[in-house]
């Protein structure tokens, strides 16, 4: 009975060994003999970017986020892999996420793809967006294709998260003299109406012998602005008015003004938007009156 005993006993040891070495195989197997494929930078020795876009009343979302990445193999293959990719942000449309490929494919042979440039400079998705606010743009594996059985898509590594930063929005403010560019046209019976300081064609101010008078100006396309500036001689203005138009014909005032000195700011209560103004002097010395500048202030 001892012997039969001893017998099975080791019998039993043996199916137990070939069991569990069995199972070491698998693991092997399952472990060791996978390709996990990643993404990474290109330049994978600097840190991941991050980008930055303004958001003006006159230019609208403005920047540019460019970025190179490449999929990396653990290791060599002798088969081609094909990495298929997700591009994503919040709010963006996807056909204005760009790519140089639609695919990576990483040669039999290699252990990096050539780089795809992913790129975006149409922000117009984010244009009614006023506030400030960080967005993800989100770059990941969604499918790999090959051959080999072995390779699979890294859990750890198959994406990349770069920020967007939007700031909030605001307009840029600025003076405009770009009197050449405007069309100006002043009353009747001044002195120095077609070459003058105030149009940028001469140097000297256009002027009455003490009558007051008005001129108006074509700015070419509406503007939204702020200030009026006014220079004049000795003999100034110490009351005006202004108006504004959309076509030049019919006339809006925006209010009468007591202004002095040589140099005559006037502030709107709140931005005037329009194409046309008219100055119109109300007030003036008695002997004679000048002007040698007219600009204003207004959102670039």
């Amino acid at each position: 009975m001892k012997k039969i005993d001893q017998l099975i006993l080791a019998l039993v040891l043996i199916i137990n060994i070939s069991f569990i070495s069995s199972c070491s195989n698998d693991d092997e197997v399952n472990e060791w003999n996978v390709n996990f494929v990643s993404l990474q930078q290109a330049d994978y020795l600097r840190p991941l970017p991050s980008f930055t876009l303004s958001h003006t009343g006159q230019k609208g979302v403005e920047g540019t986020v460019e970025f190179e990445c490449v999929a990396v193999l653990q290791k060599v293959t002798d088969k081609d892999v094909r990495v298929d990719i997700d591009v994503m942000s919040e709010g963006i449309s996807a056909e204005k996420i760009k790519q140089t490929e639609e695919y990576f494919v990483v040669k039999a042979g290699s252990l990096r793809s050539e780089p795809i440039t992913i790129s975006i400079t149409d922000w117009s998705d984010w244009a009614e967006l006023k506030e400030e606010f960080e967005r993800k743009l989100e770059i990941k594996i969604s499918n790999v294709e090959s051959l080999d059985k072995n390779v699979a898509i890294s859990e750890i590594h198959q994406q990349l998260d770069l920020k967007i930063t939007k700031g909030a929005f605001f307009w840029e403010v600025a003076w405009l003299t770009n009197v050449t560019d405007w069309d100006f046209v002043f009353m009747d019976g001044v002195n120095n109406a077609q070459s003058n300081s105030v149009n940028g064609t001469g140097g000297k101010a256009v002027s009455t012998n003490g009558v007051p008078f008005w001129l108006s100006v074509d700015f070419g396309k509406e503007i939204t602005i702020l200030k009026v500036q006014t220079k004049h001689g000795y003999y100034a203005p110490s009351k005006v008015e202004l108006f504004s138009s959309s076509d030049n014909s019919d006339w809006v005032s925006l209010g009468e003004f007591t202004v002095s000195g040589g140099t005559q700011t006037i502030t709107f209560d709140k931005p005037v938007m329009t194409r046309y103004m008219k100055y119109q002097m109300i007030t003036v010395p008695r002997w004679s009156v000048d002007i040698s500048q007219f600009i204003v202030e207004a959102y670039k």
